[in-house]
Parts: C-alpha cells; structure tokens; sequence
C-alpha cells in the first residue's frame, strides 16, 4: 500500500481533519504548506484563551526554548504573551516585568498565565493605578538600562520617566 502525504489527499478529507482540530492546531495546519493553506479553511473568528496560550507556546512566539538558561528573561521583541482581558498575543514590551516573570511566566499553569494582563488593560480595569512606576518589557537591550514607565498623575496615561532637554 502506498502511503499518501497530507497535501496529498482530497480536499474534503484534509477539511474533515481540520474540522476536528483546536484553534491553535487548525491554524498550524494550515501553516505547514502553501498546498494546506489554500486547502483548508481559515479557522473562524472564535477563539479562547486555551487557544491563545497554546499559541504563545510555538517556537516563533516563545523564543526562550531556544535559549541558555541564564539568557532567559523575556526580550521586547521576542518573546510574547497572552492577556486575558483583551484576548491579544502582544510582545514582551506592553507586559509588565512582574507579569512574565515567576508564576506568571512561560512555564507556569494555565490557570496562574490568565491572571497575566496587558499594561493597557491593567490601567483601564484599575489594576495599574495613577502614579504607578512600572518596569516594562523584559530584560534591558543593547547597554540601556531597565524599561520604566510611570501611569500619569492626571491622564492615566503611560509615559516615560526618561526626559529629553
């Protein structure tokens, strides 16, 4: 018996297959090839946090797997991370350090990663309260410092400590 490749077997099979897919599995699916992609549909617009944090698991959004242990703290623009609140996949750099750090982290359970929120939903739900100093973004890039913010006084607003004259 021949054995047949997945791009290879009629359309209505390979949708019968994505039809009993997750979220996130259908999506990598339809990721693998150029012939899958157009051969299967797009995954609907709902989806949950269990989808979301089985996302931030791939390789390209969890580039931390492929790091020494010592270099493992989250960096801007490569590492990302889920929000509960706003159900969004967002870099390092709109987290709160204490959010992705610990219990919180890329390792911890399901259950302690959806108590992780986004800066920008932590200052609308209250969480982030005005004149809170926050240290943002994961670990310092290129020689600068920590990232700190602070949420304004008067606007709630997130701005930066650094002063330009």
């Amino acid at each position: 018996m021949e054995s047949a490749s997945l791009p290879g077997l009629p359309v209505e099979l390979v949708q019968e297959i994505q039809s009993l897919l997750t979220y996130s599995s259908g999506i990598a699916l339809r990721f693998t090839c150029r012939a899958l992609y157009f051969n299967t549909d797009k995954p609907g617009p709902s989806y949950e946090m269990s989808d979301l944090l089985a996302i931030e698991t791939w390789p390209r959004y969890n580039d931390a797997s492929q790091r020494p242990s010592h270099f493992k703290r989250p960096i801007a623009d490569e590492y990302f991370f889920t929000c509960p609140q706003c159900l969004r996949i967002r870099s390092a750099l709109y987290f709160s350090n204490k959010m992705m750090r610990a219990k919180r982290g890329k390792t911890s359970s399901a259950e302690d990663k959806r108590k992780r929120i986004f800066i920008e939903c932590g200052i609308e739900s209250g969480r982030y309260r005005k004149g809170m100093n926050l240290q943002y973004g994961g670990a310092p890039v290129f020689g600068i410092a920590e990232h700190t913010r602070v949420v304004c006084w008067d606007c709630g607003e997130f701005y930066s400590l650094l002063f330009t004259y």
